[in-house]
C-alpha cells in the first residue's frame, strides 16, 4: 500500500475540520489544576522534612539553609523516600516524645531551606 500524503484524497483527511481548529490543549495543560501545584508543594515538603529528620544533621549545629540541602539530597541519595519515611516511623514508635520535636525542628528548617 501506497501513501500519496495527499490529505484531499477520500478517507484521509480528518473529520470534522480537526486541523483547521486551533490546539488548545496546550493552554489547557499550561497552569495545573486547582490546588494541584500546593497539594505537590506540600508533598514535597513532607519528603524533605523526612529526609533532614532521617539524616545526621542536628539541631545544635545550627545548620545553615546550604547544609540542609545537602543532607536531605544525601539522605535521600542513600535511603531513598520510602527508607526515610521507614526511619521516622521508626523514631515516633520508639522514642515518640524525642521525635515530635525533631519533626517540629525539621519542618520548620526545611521551609526557610527551601524558601
Amino acid at each position: 500500500m501506497q501513501l500519496s500524503g495527499n490529505l484531499e484524497e477520500p478517507g484521509l483527511h480528518p473529520p470534522g475540520g480537526v486541523l483547521d481548529q486551533p490546539n488548545t490543549a496546550a493552554d489547557e495543560t499550561t497552569a495545573p489544576p486547582d490546588g494541584l501545584e500546593d497539594r505537590m508543594n506540600a508533598l514535597l515538603a513532607d519528603e524533605r522534612s523526612e529526609a533532614l529528620f532521617a539524616s545526621d544533621v542536628q539541631r545544635s549545629q545550627e545548620p545553615t539553609p546550604e547544609l540542609i540541602r545537602e543532607a536531605v539530597t544525601a539522605t535521600v541519595g542513600r535511603l531513598g523516600a520510602t527508607g526515610c519515611a521507614e526511619l521516622v516511623a521508626q523514631e515516633f514508635g520508639e522514642h515518640p516524645d524525642c521525635a515530635i520535636n525533631r519533626m517540629r525542628w525539621a519542618r520548620n528548617a526545611i521551609r526557610r531551606a527551601f524558601a
